[in-house]
């Protein structure tokens, strides 16, 4: 409907430009249009009805008269029917001349008002698509300063968290190092340990060895002694008697005089008195005189429980024991108090 309208104002402008400059008719509306026919309809059904109630003189009253110009025409019909014939289908390929010129202009104005309907959907379009870049621009720039933002956050973060990991990373080396020389320490301990296990089953059995060895030899010595001994006594008892009297007192001073548990040949004390108490637990600190086949670890085992405290026997007798491995009968060693 409303195509139709526009279409009939712009029919009624071409139709008033054509005319010779006329005033612009109003808009046809078809709605009014239609409203006006209906009552031109019902005013000629109520007129037609009126004629029929009204009587026959009045029913076929004189027609109303006619203007000059009308008259004119109806003259002029009259006169020369051929004439008039012709004018009228001038009229009528005046009127098709005019309706083709009206469509070519409709059909024109149409195709402007959609040249222009194009451009300005074109010119909208092109502004939405502006509008749509610098949204999007905005936007792109908005993202790159929260990244650019987010990224200065982070390497402040870096930056301050640097510190603290070089710090936790030096007390993590200086943990390590610790650990490590721990490890080292304890693993230098055990093997020191091992080491000294070693050495100890090593003298252990270097011990039992010499022990061994000395008891074969005092063994043998025993009974190589045993028959030279009695030869001996005899001769010393012999010569005991016919030595004078001084000179047996000259050589129990001289007896005297030796340090106890020592004699002129390294260690041996024939005293008889002394080697008597060879053996003897004693109480500590004291004189311990050896016996025969004793070891530094088993005098060590009786006294203080272990044998392993021959090594403070052999401190304390430093300048009297050379070889801890070597002690003799007789002997006299200083045993110190329990540590």
């Amino acid at each position: 409907m409303s195509w139709f309208q526009h279409s009939a104002r712009e029919f009624q402008t071409l139709m008033g430009l054509l005319a010779g400059g006329a005033a612009r008719p109003q808009p046809w509306d078809p709605v009014a249009d239609a409203e006006k026919k209906a009552s031109a309809s019902a005013s000629s059904k109520k007129a037609e009805t009126s004629q029929v109630a009204q009587p026959p003189h009045k029913a076929a009253a004189a027609p109303p008269p006619l203007d000059k110009k009308s008259a004119e025409a109806e003259a002029d019909k009259r006169a020369d029917p051929k004439k008039d014939e012709d004018v009228t289908k001038a009229e009528q390929a005046r009127r098709k001349a005019e309706a083709k010129r009206a469509s070519d202009a409709r059909l024109a104005a149409d195709a402007k008002a959609a040249d222009e309907a194009k451009k300005t959907a074109d010119a909208t379009a092109a502004a939405e698509a502006k509008k749509a870049a610098e949204a999007k621009r905005i936007a792109d720039a908005k993202a790159a300063a929260e990244d650019a933002k987010r990224m200065a956050d982070a390497k402040a973060a870096d930056a301050a968290k640097e510190p603290a990991d070089a710090r936790a990373a030096d007390a993590k080396r200086a943990a390590d190092a610790r650990a490590a020389d721990a490890k080292k320490a304890a693993e230098a301990s055990r093997e020191a340990e091992a080491q000294a296990a070693i050495d100890a089953a090593r003298a252990a059995e270097v011990k039992r060895a010499a022990a061994a060895k000395a008891a074969v030899d005092a063994a043998t010595k025993a009974s190589t002694n045993g028959r030279q001994g009695k030869v001996a006594a005899y001769a010393g008892k012999a010569a005991a008697k016919s030595a004078p009297q001084s000179k047996r007192v000259a050589d129990a001073r001289t007896t005297a005089k030796t340090p106890a548990g020592r004699s002129a040949h390294r260690g041996h004390h024939r005293r008889r008195g002394t080697c008597r108490a060879a053996g003897t637990h004693i109480h500590m600190p004291g004189w311990y005189v050896v016996r025969k086949g004793d070891t530094l670890s088993a005098i060590a085992r009786r006294h203080y429980g272990a044998s392993r405290g021959y090594w403070r026997i052999r401190t304390a007798n430093r300048r009297t024991i050379r070889n801890a491995d070597r002690i003799h009968p007789c002997q006299r060693i200083y045993l110190p108090q329990r540590g």
